[in-house]
């Protein structure tokens, strides 16, 4: 009995001893927790090359959002940032983790290696695929994603109803849908909406320019060619499909005066059209903002026409991982979560528009009270079935340039189509021999020439 009372007091200190051990022993633990949680939170730089500062405020609300879901990724907005700006800091070795470039320029980033490839991402997470977007919205080279657009802009037809209605013929919708809007029947129409003055002035011309980047590429698609070939060492603007393209413009567009007008200016052309200068013009669809309560004519929205199929060229700005992230896959995390539905949810209701399927085929955009009352064809046809991703080379700025001298001489009637053509071809060919990959300090001074 002596024994065992004293046994049991003497394991009644020990078992107290045990509990403060134990209390030690799990503060320290919720201290190395949270020092171990400290340590290891991420900080990501997030890149915005794209809109004004009613954007950077929508799109900060996204970056807090993520922030309280992700309380261990911290992001940083760069803003304001251009797209030089962009170059500089990969040039620099400070590339953000994440950027938000337009679709124009990221084959300079691609060609410069400075961007990951998404694949492995997508295989290796189920909550995310590629067929959530419109086919146009994932950027491909090489058969490698490196990017989602944030926003599909298809450049697409724009009418002037009243006219076609004054003019009495079918308007380009409806020919869509009868299955007959082709480019001999724009061309007709155009001819047909031309207006003159008393004195024999052009007040109304069929049609802008058609001779532009972000509009020819489509009337080339269109015809079955090309720009380039696969390997993206000869270009395919000589070929036949192309040169047809060139003789249609000139035989048809250029041959009656007032039929197109001969040059192309984006503002120039929103000008032109709110003042009842245009019976048509091919522009993004994202400028439908700039006709709300404005437009004094009925308008609204079809495909550009026809030679073989209908062809959508389609831009926008998109979302990519820079190659020198340390943190690649809370960069991902952060990506997916701004392409997410939410997101996009919210930037549709905003007006900035959306790559993502399920919003594109909601009643956002397809049951309208106001014009465009054609968002049917105008936007899910045009990204569904005929959107392209504007035309891609590492040496699409000299390219350019070459082009629009071509155009200007097609213009002013200076040689033949075919001739122009021809040339054009001898000239872009020249300077695709060499395929060196840019390092970033190139890119930087190609850039600035």
């Amino acid at each position: 009995m002596y024994t065992s009372t004293l046994n049991t007091e003497m394991r009644k200190p020990k078992r107290r001893f045990n509990q403060k051990i134990l209390l030690l022993v799990i503060g320290a633990i919720s201290v190395f927790v949270t020092v171990s949680t400290v340590a290891q939170s991420v900080k990501l730089a997030y890149g915005y090359t794209v809109g004004g500062s009613e954007v950077q405020q929508l799109v900060s609300e996204h970056i807090a959002n993520f922030q309280q879901e992700n309380p261990d990724i911290q992001v940083e907005l760069i803003w304001p940032l251009s797209d030089d700006g962009l170059v500089v800091m990969f040039a620099a070795g400070q590339a953000p983790d994440v950027v938000m470039i337009t679709s124009g320029v990221m084959i300079d980033f691609v060609a410069a290696d400075l961007l990951q490839p998404l694949d492995r991402f997508f295989e290796s997470d189920p909550a995310v695929s590629p067929n959530d977007y419109w086919p146009a919205a994932i950027y491909r080279v090489g058969g490698r994603i490196y990017g989602i657009l944030d926003r599909t802009n298809p450049w697409v037809l724009f009418y002037n109803g009243t006219y076609f209605s004054e003019a009495g013929i079918p308007d380009p919708a409806q020919r869509y849908r009868n299955g007959d809007w082709t480019w001999d029947e724009f061309a007709d129409a155009a001819r047909k909406l031309v207006r003159r003055t008393d004195a024999d002035q052009v007040a109304v011309y069929g049609t802008m320019s058609i001779l532009a980047h972000t509009v020819f590429p489509g009337f080339v698609w269109s015809n079955g060619g090309d720009y380039f070939s696969e390997d993206g060492t000869r270009t395919l603007l000589g070929d036949s499909e192309a040169i047809e393209v060139f003789e249609w413009v000139e035989n048809s567009l250029l041959s009656a005066p007032g039929t197109m007008y001969p040059s192309y200016g984006y503002s120039r052309m929103h000008d032109m059209a709110l003042a009842g200068q245009l019976g048509m013009w091919i522009s993004a669809h994202g400028a439908i903002v700039r006709y709300a309560d404005r437009m004094p004519y009925d308008w609204d929205l079809s495909l550009p026409p026809k030679a073989k199929d209908y062809a959508v060229l389609v831009e926008g700005p998109a979302h990519a991982m820079s190659m020198t992230t340390n943190h690649p896959d809370a960069a991902w995390r952060f990506l997916v979560h701004m392409a997410g539905e939410e997101v996009h949810l919210e930037n549709t209701r905003a007006g900035l528009g959306s790559s993502r399927r399920s919003i594109g085929t909601s009643p956002l955009y397809l049951k309208r009270t106001e014009p465009p009352f054609n968002n049917d064809i105008a936007w899910v046809a045009a990204l569904g079935q005929y959107g392209r991703l504007e035309p891609r080379h590492e040496k699409m700025t000299s390219i350019k340039r070459i082009l629009s001298d071509a155009w200007s001489r097609l213009i002013r009637r200076e040689q033949s189509a075919r001739v122009i053509a021809e040339s054009l071809k001898q000239r872009i060919n020249a300077i695709l021999i060499e395929l060196n990959p840019l390092s970033p300090q190139q890119l930087y001074q190609w850039y600035r020439q």
